[in-house]
């Protein structure tokens, strides 16, 4: 897996030795690096952000889900999924994870997301606060670091959800269930109401030898996660 670090795209960055960006090209990560309090941070010191993008190289060559509007906020947040999975690895309680993404590393020293509160980064967490955004540059490819927001709070929701006082999901089990849901579920142009159908069917079929209690227990989860940012079946 190869990566190009501490990059600068010149016309991103005139005149300056920072460029606060980090991006799959297709063969390889691409990191650059912020100035905070003076001194330059590279991209590819953050282990979420290293996740987040080697993720896209999962994508690119799977469901390749194409980077515009729903499909491109799904990339997005799939990719924003896994780099939290991978930061917090053996951390059995999701309740004590930092679902900040790039903690430290956002150019005020902040962070750049917050699947647990997308509100608090200026992304909508429900569907009602959709951005209808063009399609453009400007416009982010029609908001996918925006609205991917909303699909990133569904996949907290899972990962917090309770029976009682139980987790209903490990996080290995969220893991493998969104992982088979956009490698082998979703498709080039698939939208939000798709992966919550791929993720229920993944589920279904990983859960498959569970008793029926325990199946009904973890689809009533996802489906309460995912109507909780008003994404629907």
């Amino acid at each position: 897996m190869n990566a190009s670090i501490n990059c600068v795209v010149m016309q991103e960055s005139p005149g300056s030795n920072q460029w606060f960006n980090a991006y799959w090209n297709g063969r390889q990560m691409v990191y650059g690096q912020v100035l905070n309090a003076g001194q330059l941070l590279s991209l590819a010191a953050a282990l979420d952000i290293v996740g987040h993008e080697m993720f896209h190289g999962v994508t690119d060559n799977t469901s390749r889900l194409e980077y515009a509007a729903q499909s491109g906020a799904l990339n997005e947040s799939y990719s924003d999924i896994f780099g939290i999975l991978i930061a917090n690895r053996g951390k059995p309680d999701p309740h004590l994870w930092d679902w900040r993404l790039g903690e430290g590393f956002a150019q005020d020293g902040g962070h750049i997301r917050d699947m647990s509160d997308p509100a608090s980064c200026g992304q909508p967490a429900h569907m009602d606060r959709y951005r209808v955004l063009p399609v453009t540059q400007r416009g982010d490819w029609g908001g996918v670091h925006t609205n991917s927001g909303i699909h990133n709070k569904a996949a907290y929701l899972m990962l917090v959800a309770h029976n009682g006082s139980n987790l209903v999901f490990t996080p290995d089990e969220v893991a493998a269930i969104f992982y088979v849901a956009v490698t082998q579920l979703l498709s080039r142009t698939s939208e939000f109401a798709d992966s919550r159908r791929a993720v229920v069917s993944a589920a279904r079929t990983l859960f498959r030898t569970s008793s029926p209690a325990q199946l009904t227990q973890k689809i009533s989860a996802i489906e309460a996660a995912f109507d909780g940012v008003g994404i629907y079946a």
